[in-house]
């Protein structure tokens, strides 16, 4: 009966993204009254309260396991190790791609938050620092750790939901590589997830660094 329950509450979860974004686009075309940025940014808001509320035991549960076995010396360790694999995935992903695969355009993600930056720079870290970590990371990992017990169905299943999502709400051309240029760096995270009693919270301070560093340099740039 709890299985079934978490399995509702994952599959309620997710529609729930579905019709929050495509309301939010709805409102932001139709109301002119309000800056369509910021409309996004109150619905953006909404999802991400709403989803710590229902999540919020097992934040809680997260946080004390992390106060309890992980000191700040280990917790930079692993933030370290998560950037250094980060980096090597993609270097060698970039480097397969560029010579077999010259001209596929990659990495939407960061493109979309370099346009948002143009736009809005509140927008924009909000979105990199804040929901794409807190929000993201309970609505791919977490709520799917609840239904998925085996630890190596959990990377790929929810690697290939994080990889998949992205896709059907863009209308970039779906392929192989766009399809991995998703789908690896998922690995990483999820893998160090489970390698780390499934803590949230500490796959949230990797993420955050990890988003950190690019955002602060093209805010940087855009602030010149």
């Amino acid at each position: 009966m709890e299985q079934s329950q978490r399995l509702l509450k994952v599959v309620g979860i997710y529609l729930l993204y579905f019709m929050y974004s495509k309301l939010a686009a709805f409102f932001a075309q139709t109301i002119t009254l309000m800056n369509g940025k910021a409309m996004y940014l109150i619905f953006d808001i909404f999802f991400l309260g709403f989803i710590c509320f229902l999540y919020y035991k097992d934040l809680k549960k997260d946080f004390k396991n992390l106060k309890e076995k992980y000191n700040w010396k280990k917790i930079v360790k692993l933030i370290i190790i998560y950037i250094g694999l980060s980096f090597l995935v993609n270097l060698i992903f970039g480097i397969v791609r560029m010579t077999f695969f010259p001209g596929v355009e990659l990495d939407e993600n960061t493109q979309s938050i370099q346009a948002l930056a143009q736009i809005s720079p509140f927008y924009a870290v909000f979105k990199a620092m804040i929901f794409g970590v807190v929000a993201e990371e309970v609505l791919y990992r977490e709520s799917i750790s609840g239904i998925i017990e085996n630890n190596t169905m959990f990377i790929l299943i929810s690697s290939l939901i994080y990889t998949i999502l992205p896709f059907i709400f863009s209308s970039s051309t779906i392929s192989i590589m766009n399809l991995l240029s998703y789908f690896l760096p998922s690995l990483v995270i999820s893998y160090l997830y489970v390698k780390n009693d499934r803590n949230i919270l500490l796959v949230m301070m990797m993420k955050f660094v990890y988003n950190l560093i690019p955002l602060a340099i093209l805010i940087s740039e855009l602030v010149k």
